[in-house]
């Protein structure tokens, strides 16, 4: 395909001016349609990705089911619909295959395997939810206004409820850099600190400084709505509350301490100078 459209952009630039030239040169070189190709055909990966997950295709791999057949009648679908989806997943490279098997790459066993502890797929629920992606159905607008089509502007308008969906999002995903940079920020876990979590959002950060260190304040700031689903969480006890959203114990999961704080953004921003002032903090 390259080569034809080279072709036609050089006959039509022999037309224009009569004779090749050096630019021709350059053109035939290094002129690519690809990443125009790439761009505007993209939305095919993200629907074969999309269906993929929905299909639990990647753990019915994982499970054994190996064969266009076998992953059909796993996953509840036709055979020749299931090989030409587990085919251009295979050109795409989240599958291999090897005569007629399908086998999952080291990424795709990790990330899109519903068995494995490092499982993000259902991120989709966030990502591809209609309250981000018809932000995107007609962007020329959108440049003309300056602003979001969307009513009561979009997902900023406060406490959306679609950042419930981005918390559990983006949990699994900050899972590990959360860890690391518990690491970083708490070199000696037995000394005193303070951590103010701004936007918290699922957490993960603060958390993780409250299960490495018992003796640290952690604050973190949440949406209302997100301290309202945290407080559904009642599997942690004797966390101290400061925002007027959130009432009695909230529950984290797995969280063993009692120096986690959980914050709405109403009463962070009244107490957030104070709260870096009274000792070592982190923001």
């Amino acid at each position: 395909m390259r080569k034809y459209f080279l072709g036609g952009l050089l006959k039509l630039a022999s037309s224009r001016f009569g004779q090749r030239s050096s630019i021709q040169s350059l053109m035939m070189n290094q002129l690519s349609p690809a990443l125009f190709l790439d761009t505007v055909n993209s939305y095919q990966r993200t629907a074969a990705i999309k269906a993929a997950i929905e299909l639990d295709l990647f753990t019915a791999i994982g499970e054994g089911h190996q064969t266009s057949q076998a992953l059909a009648l796993r996953c509840g679908a036709t055979e020749r619909g299931m090989r030409i989806l587990a085919d251009y997943l295979v050109v795409i490279g989240f599958l291999r295959k090897k005569r007629d098997r399908y086998s999952l790459t080291v990424d795709s066993a990790m990330l899109l395997d519903r068995r494995s502890p490092g499982y993000l797929a259902d991120s989709i629920e966030f990502f591809l939810s209609p309250m981000l992606t018809d932000g995107f159905r007609d962007v020329t607008a959108v440049v003309r206004k300056g602003g979001t089509l969307l009513p009561e502007a979009g997902t900023i308008a406060p406490d959306h409820h679609v950042w419930v969906k981005f918390a559990r999002a983006m949990a699994p995903m900050t899972a590990v850099p959360a860890k690391k940079m518990a690491r970083l920020v708490d070199k000696r876990p037995a000394q005193k600190l303070k951590v103010l979590d701004l936007a918290a959002s699922h957490g993960m950060y603060g958390i993780e400084i409250a299960r490495r260190n018992k003796r640290a304040e952690v604050l973190l700031e949440l949406e209302p709505i997100l301290c309202r689903k945290f407080n559904q969480n009642r599997e942690i006890s004797h966390l101290h509350l400061v925002d007027d959203s959130c009432f009695g114990t909230i529950k984290l999961p797995k969280v063993q301490n009692r120096n986690l704080s959980i914050a709405g953004s109403a009463a962070v921003k009244k107490n957030r100078k104070s709260a870096l002032a009274r000792g070592r903090a982190t923001e």
